[in-house]
């Protein structure tokens, strides 16, 4: 149950890390426009 959990925690830690990348991205492309 442990592991599963771990694995679960990873997943959402590297999907809420993919969003920060992508709206970091944007504001990026934003302030090179």
């Amino acid at each position: 149950m442990k592991k599963l959990l771990g694995h679960v925690s990873i997943t959402s830690t590297l999907e809420y890390i993919g969003e920060g990348v992508d709206s970091l991205r944007d504001i990026l492309e934003t302030e090179l426009m």
